[in-house]
């Protein structure tokens, strides 16, 4: 993406053409389609900063088990999706500081 001169912002097609009007706004390129996004290398946080972040996250989680508990609350939490999409490292990472007794994991049949 490209500023011209009057500071808009523009995309260029994978073929290096610009994607704009004169006035900055996108247009559909030849093929009837929106141009591609460019690609950015994600960033990565340092491993201490993620720990830290996932001890306070465990912190509140399990704040919010003791207030369940107090309150005689029941939560049910429904996770969705596809094979292989993360599901079963989301879990393990939630119910990992948790009390087993409290809180049970069940896998349900496909519908």
């Amino acid at each position: 993406m490209a500023k011209d001169g009057k500071g808009k912002r523009k995309w260029k097609s994978s073929n290096g053409r610009e994607n704009t009007n004169g006035d900055g706004e996108l247009m559909l390129g030849e093929t009837g389609s929106w141009p591609e996004p460019p690609k950015q290398k994600p960033r990565k946080i340092k491993n201490d900063i993620y720990e830290k972040e996932l001890a306070r996250l465990q912190v509140e989680l399990v704040k919010l088990q003791e207030w369940i508990k107090a309150h005689r609350l029941r939560v049910v939490v429904v996770f969705e999706g596809r094979d292989a999409a993360g599901k079963g490292g989301v879990i393990k990472r939630i119910t990992q500081s948790l009390n087993p007794r409290v809180c049970r994991v069940v896998a349900l049949p496909a519908p």
